[in-house]
């Protein structure tokens, strides 16, 4: 989201990013603002040190300031609660990102004239336990692996008109129901013509005390794994279908901001 919703420059200096707008619907209320805006402030100061600058200048200082303010204001948070609600903010979007310039009073957002960049849908196994109480209502003659199938096949008709209509990406994320497969509790069934990466992201695992260890041994132990678990690594890799070895991937670190391993 962050290279998303940045500029491609500040002061001269590159930031790579895409100078768009994201839209997320936020039904778990999971999203933070304010953790974004600390991701903005800890990559744009790196990127402005790493150019030499001197980032607790006035001037300096303000035009970071300035760039996460409005860098911010081109995140678009809808939070439907329902199943329905969220299939209706999907169909309503059009109308929300193009507002008919003919009617009095109609203002334009900020995000106008921007592209999208994608189209976020955090934590969608939030509706799983909705869905499968309207299964329940419906009868014992209503099957819970066609409710959702049902429920898919909606989500994703919806999801699909919109890449296309507006070219951007569409990022869907959950829990997985079984982490030693990653099935998601809402299998999504895309058309064979979109093109799909999954990816597993996890917390690097700190692996248990081997048997026998003395105290004196466990304490030294501890301290190290309690050094890994402070750095917040965590490992993002491909599976399903064209997945290579499951030790492929990168690893990450999460701190103030978000720093990618490379060869650490």
């Amino acid at each position: 989201m962050a290279h998303a919703i940045l500029p491609t420059h500040l002061n001269s200096v590159p930031l790579h990013g895409h100078s768009a707008s994201v839209i997320i619907l936020d039904s778990s209320h999971h999203f933070s603002a304010s953790r974004l805006a600390q991701v903005l402030l800890s990559y744009l100061s790196t990127q402005l040190l790493a150019a030499g600058c001197d980032i607790k200048q006035h001037s300096t200082a303000q035009s970071i300031k300035q760039c996460v303010q409005h860098s911010l204001t081109h995140v678009h948070i809808f939070q439907p609660e329902t199943w329905d609600s969220l299939l209706a903010t999907l169909q309503s979007l059009p109308a929300y990102l193009f507002p008919s310039t003919s009617k009095k009073g109609i203002q334009q957002h900020h995000s106008t004239h921007r592209r999208i960049h994608s189209i976020i849908l955090p934590s969608i196994d939030f509706f799983v336990p909705q869905l499968n109480d309207v299964n329940t209502v419906a009868g014992p003659t209503a099957s819970s692996a066609n409710s959702l199938a049902t429920a898919s096949a909606r989500l994703t008709m919806h999801l699909e008109r919109l890449s296309g209509h507006l070219s951007c990406a569409i990022i869907v994320t959950s829990h997985a129901a079984n982490p030693a497969s990653l099935r998601p509790p809402l299998p999504l069934s895309w058309s064979p013509a979109v093109k799909m990466v999954r990816l597993g992201v996890g917390r690097v695992e700190v692996l248990k005390f081997a048997t026998g260890l003395s105290v004196e041994e466990a304490e030294v132990e501890r301290a190290r794994r309690w050094d890994v678990v402070s750095k917040g690594r965590f490992r993002a890799w491909k599976v399903g279908a064209g997945a290579a070895r499951e030790d492929d991937g990168f690893a990450f670190r999460v701190g103030p901001g978000v720093t990618i391993e490379r060869g650490e």
